[in-house]
């Protein structure tokens, strides 16, 4: 999965933020295994109230 609008390991802009423009990224799946049926994307926010962290 790759995407033009997060660099590997960075953060969000505000065009994908909740108080920004609630934006989804754009993502980009090429080459799945043969047979994949379905992707899981878990994104772990560091910014949340609850700690360590959130996982979406």
């Amino acid at each position: 999965m790759t995407s033009p609008d997060i660099e590997n390991g960075g953060k969000f802009s505000n065009d994908h933020l909740k108080d920004g423009g609630n934006l989804p990224p754009q993502l980009d799946w090429t080459d799945p295994p043969d047979g994949t049926q379905s992707f899981a994307l878990m994104i772990e926010d560091l910014d949340a109230p609850s700690a360590p962290a959130f996982s979406h």
